[in-house]
């Protein structure tokens, strides 16, 4: 069944689920670029750092990356996963390399995100088609593989196999707006 990703992108919130030091980074990017961020973490600790980063480096991230937004997106952290996902136009994951915490993660992604939002993982090391067990809706899900951003601006998009191709196009289209430079790699692999 065909994707088609959200026309109102700019009105909805991007969620990161995951509050490490990708995490925070891939949120700084997005908040700097003008949308708003729902960062999940089961760790408080993790939450608040992940919001303190942003806070300070959001300035720093739109200058590195030339954003020059009507303004800034507000953070917004939870430990609540269903009340984070919810509006989100993308979910990112960013949580351990671990093909089974992710193949859960994604399940309950599947079945808690809005319908029609683009599932994202930031895996370096396991391809997308290995966590999608549990996941009822493949076609929407993929690997956004961020190097270091704002540093490095270099995102990869791999299908999961099953990702449908106008999921990509959009975000090959999506992405150059937050400073970002998408490639699509045109076949699974793990590291860059």
């Amino acid at each position: 069944m065909p994707h088609n990703p959200p026309a109102d992108v700019d009105e909805r919130p991007v969620v990161i689920d995951g509050a490490g030091t990708l995490g925070r980074k891939i949120a700084a990017v997005y908040a700097a670029g003008g949308s708003d961020v729902h960062i999940f973490d089961l760790s408080a600790q993790q939450r608040e750092a992940a919001r303190d980063y942003v806070e300070v480096h959001v300035a720093e991230t739109q200058r590195m990356l030339g954003l020059h937004p009507a303004r800034r997106g507000r953070v917004e952290i939870s430990d609540d996963l269903q009340e984070t996902v919810a509006g989100g136009w993308m979910v990112i994951e960013a949580v351990p390399e671990s093909v089974d915490i992710k193949t859960e993660v994604f399940g309950e992604l599947d079945r808690l995100a809005e319908p029609d939002a683009i599932l994202c993982s930031n895996s370096s090391s396991i391809p997308t088609s290995q966590m999608i067990g549990k996941v009822e809706h493949p076609e929407r899900v993929l690997n956004t593989h961020y190097q270091q951003p704002p540093e490095l601006n270099a995102v990869e998009l791999m299908s999961c196999g099953k990702t449908d191709q106008g999921v990509i196009e959009a975000l090959m289209e999506k992405l150059p707006h937050y400073g970002l430079v998408p490639f699509w790699v045109r076949r699974e692999s793990d590291g860059f």
